[in-house]
């Protein structure tokens, strides 16, 4: 064998969502892997994943920034030795985290100029509609200079990948890697369910079950869906919305369903073990505010989504009929929507098996991480 490309994937932190793609690609026979990373930030979603990892990282000593912005707390390190471990260990690659690692990168650009290597920008791009926080705008000049002169992207959705041909990128330097969890993982756990009897069970006291999973945060905006649930439930008095997650907004959110006088609405707190069965036994998630992997999530179970501006990946994920996209979500948009699916369960049934479909045949963990070697590949032939 020739000799192995050496990759660093230079992250915040070793965030566990990631830890299934970081295994696929050290598991690939002509890669030597290394995620560089710092140390959590504690009371926030941006912490190190605990678990036992089959492939080398890297913790390096931390300066935190965490600021306010408009859009939520800027989460940002600074690893001081980062250029050092970089000469250490002599990356051919270097994928790095996006603008929200931006002191990082711009040592990592260093040491790609110097020692004439290769860098990949994996980035989000921007948030459809999103307005620049202070900060962003401050920043927008480093951030557009490094995104400038990567060897390539890893765009998170197709929506993402036209900010970057916006800014003059090649397409062809451009590798859409829609973002996913580890649906093949995810698919194991749900295969030792008896899938109809969790549904049917479900239903033998409602007739449509609605579903949110994910950290209970303002930018959620679960206002909408329980404003617009209260509304549904008036109607439809055999419908339950159940919340699943923890959060810093849950209170409110708890307060908010009290005030609305809302009767079919459960609480379930954050759940780990066992809830693929909320999943199965839902008829329709809806995603109201940011978010991204949750509608993967879904999909996997065979469950449809409704979904506002995400992080991109609604589009590829949704677009071809597994749910529905509602940019500017609204109360009034979210009830019509609600009642419709309710009244048309072919329609519904129709959305469930494209639902299916989404994650069988176009985007999985599999697709993701071919995406992601594609670009090193592409990389190294420049």
């Amino acid at each position: 064998m020739d000799k192995k490309i050496k990759v660093v994937v230079l992250y915040r932190v070793l965030q566990g969502w990631r830890v299934p793609i970081f295994e696929r690609l050290n598991n690939l026979e002509d890669i030597e892997l290394n995620v560089i990373h710092g140390k959590s930030f504690e009371g926030t979603k941006v912490v190190n994943y605990e678990g036992r990892t089959k492939f080398k990282h890297t913790e390096l000593p931390t300066f935190k920034v965490n600021l306010p912005t408009r859009n939520g707390r800027a989460i940002m390190p600074f690893n001081f030795t980062v250029f050092l471990e970089l000469i250490k260990f002599k990356p051919d690659v270097i994928i790095c985290e996006g603008a929200s690692n931006l002191f990082n990168n711009i040592f990592a650009y260093l040491y790609k100029v110097i020692f004439r290597k290769k860098m990949i920008w994996w980035s989000l791009g921007e948030i459809k509609n999103r307005k620049k926080s202070n900060l962003r705008k401050v920043l927008d000049f480093p951030i557009t200079f490094l995104e400038r002169r990567m060897d390539a992207i890893i765009s998170y959705s197709s929506i993402g990948a036209k900010y970057f041909y916006r800014l003059g990128i090649k397409k062809e330097k451009v590798f859409i890697a829609v973002n996913v969890i580890d649906t093949d993982f995810k698919q194991s756990q749900i295969s030792v369910y008896n899938t109809e009897e969790i549904y049917s069970n479900s239903h033998i006291e409602s007739d449509f079950n609605i579903l949110f999973v994910g950290a209970i945060t303002k930018e959620k905006r679960l206002d909408i869906l329980l404003k617009a649930f209260q509304r549904f439930e008036k109607s439809n008095e055999r419908a339950t919305l159940t919340i699943v997650g923890g959060g810093s907004y849950l209170d409110e959110v708890k307060t908010l369903s009290l005030e609305l006088e809302i009767k079919n609405i459960s609480f379930k707190g954050q759940v780990i073990e066992g809830v693929s069965e909320l999943f199965l036994g839902a008829d329709i998630f809806v995603l109201p505010g940011l978010g991204g992997l949750a509608i993967s999530d879904a999909l996997t179970h065979g469950l449809p989504v409704i979904a506002s501006i995400a992080d991109g990946c609604e589009k590829d994920l949704l677009g071809s009929g597994a749910g529905i996209i509602v940019e500017n979500m609204t109360e009034d948009l979210l009830y019509s929507h609600l009642n419709e699916l309710h009244n048309s369960p072919e329609k519904l049934k129709k959305m469930k098996e494209e639902a299916v479909n989404v994650i069988k045949n176009r985007y999985n963990i599999t697709t993701y991480v071919q995406r992601i070697k594609e670009s090193i590949d592409f990389v190294l032939l420049l």
